[in-house]
């Protein structure tokens, strides 16, 4: 079959061991390849990182609220909830949709 996975439909990436969870609509790929070696890859413009092993797409955003102690959250057009964390959270803000 077709391996390409198009980036367009990647809505988030999560590190795994020594995998990458690469979350699309609909499906879940496991790619042995590292987080920041996708990082590399993939367009500043529309991925960022918002904690040490989550990186997501922010035409799939949701939202972003503060949540207790300062820490931040992001929630997913699909409704799942990830956390941001203090380093990552300015940037988000910066970029904020």
């Amino acid at each position: 079959g077709n391996e390409h996975l198009e980036a367009t439909r990647v809505v988030r990436l999560e590190a795994g061991d020594d995998y990458t969870s690469v979350h699309t609509k609909g499906r879940t790929y496991l790619v042995y390849l590292a987080l920041q070696d996708f990082e590399r890859m993939l367009d500043d413009d529309k991925y960022l990182r918002i904690h040490r092993p989550h990186i997501v797409n922010l035409d799939h955003v949701a939202q972003f609220t503060p949540t207790d102690g300062g820490r931040f959250e992001l929630q997913m057009a699909d409704g799942t909830k990830l956390p941001v964390s203090r380093a990552y959270a300015r940037a988000l803000r910066e970029r904020a949709v």
